[in-house]
């Protein structure tokens, strides 16, 4: 697992009874894809590491979920109940939603965006995250990137509680 690519979009309007189409498509393309409340990721941190986690769990065949999009979710709320993790940042009907799409193969993952607003009959709109985002394509960061990245987040933080 070397690259992780990863992309967000912004539904315009959340219907409940698609997100399943969208899961069982992400599934079918071996990528991890979930849809959230907005307000439920408080910064690209929290968003990445919960990315990383759920890569790492698989990997290591120690997921609490039996599908990747329920580990997805689990690792966002930072609950180990599926009925919490929904109630914390579950999607809501009728309103605007996060979608997260994390896959390893580019190819699969420009694919599944490009069904994304079919499957959800809604419209969405790309999202960035930070540097990670590269326009036209979908976003690339290696797991040494990553965490680093977290590392360093990790060493500031804990130096402002120190200080």
């Amino acid at each position: 697992m070397n690259k992780i690519y990863i992309a967000l979009l912004e539904v315009e309007k959340v219907i409940i009874e698609r997100i399943d189409e969208l899961l069982k498509e992400s599934e079918r393309s071996n990528c991890i894809a979930q849809i959230i409340r907005e307000e439920a990721v408080t910064g690209p941190h929290h968003l990445l590491l919960s990315i990383l986690e759920t890569y790492l769990a698989l990997n290591k065949g120690s997921t609490i979920a039996r599908r990747p999009s329920l580990e997805l979710l689990l690792r966002i709320s930072g609950t180990r109940q599926i009925r919490d993790a929904i109630r914390v940042c579950g999607a809501v009907e009728g309103t605007k939603g996060l979608v997260i799409i994390a896959c390893r193969d580019t190819e699969k993952i420009n694919e599944l965006l490009r069904k994304t607003p079919q499957l959800l009959m809604s419209r969405v709109k790309r999202l960035n995250i930070n540097k990670l985002l590269k326009k036209g394509k979908a976003p690339v960061c290696t797991l040494p990137e990553l965490c680093y990245e977290l590392e360093k987040m990790s060493e500031i933080e804990v130096l402002k509680l120190v200080a």
